[in-house]
């Protein structure tokens, strides 16, 4: 069973590239979904810590993050996900441009949301669009997906 979130060190996640790197494999060849995910969140990008992005930045990544998988894997009928296969046990290494694109069409006009509260605002869209986008880019730069995924706002 994988691990969530909160069980994954940081400090343990860079033990495993910094040894990855020593002997001379792809930095994130053995880092899960869940893994990327954490990386993602909890990465430093600064040397100085103020310049990182603040707690509340970092729920709301990912609060939109997991809401995006989950909705990936309970509503994949309906977005029509059309995975002929998963690549190496992995959504994230599975999905293409037209995934992203589908998804978008069914968040912005068939989701659970909109069909009982009404559209989603055009920040709220461009927030889950960004978010989304931040993340797939990040995968494609580590090499953990071989792909760019391109997302759009429509």
């Amino acid at each position: 069973m994988e691990k969530s979130l909160s069980e994954i060190s940081i400090h343990t996640l860079q033990e495993r590239l910094d040894t990855t790197e020593k002997n001379g494999h792809d930095p994130f060849s053995d880092f899960s979904d869940v893994e990327m995910l954490q990386w993602f969140l909890q990465r430093r990008e600064h040397l100085k810590r103020q310049h990182e992005k603040s707690t509340r930045t970092v729920q709301a990544y990912e609060r939109e993050l997991i809401q995006f998988i989950e909705q990936l894997v309970t509503y994949s009928v309906e977005i029509n996900l059309d995975l002929e296969k998963v690549v190496a046990g992995s959504l994230f290494k599975s999905l293409s441009t037209r995934h992203i694109r589908r998804y978008q069409e069914w968040l912005s006009e068939k989701s659970p949301y909109v069909l009982t509260k009404g559209a989603y605002s055009v920040a709220t869209l461009s927030r889950k669009t960004t978010i989304i986008q931040s993340f797939l880019k990040f995968l494609f730069e580590a090499g953990y997906n071989n792909q760019f995924i391109k997302v759009s706002l429509r």
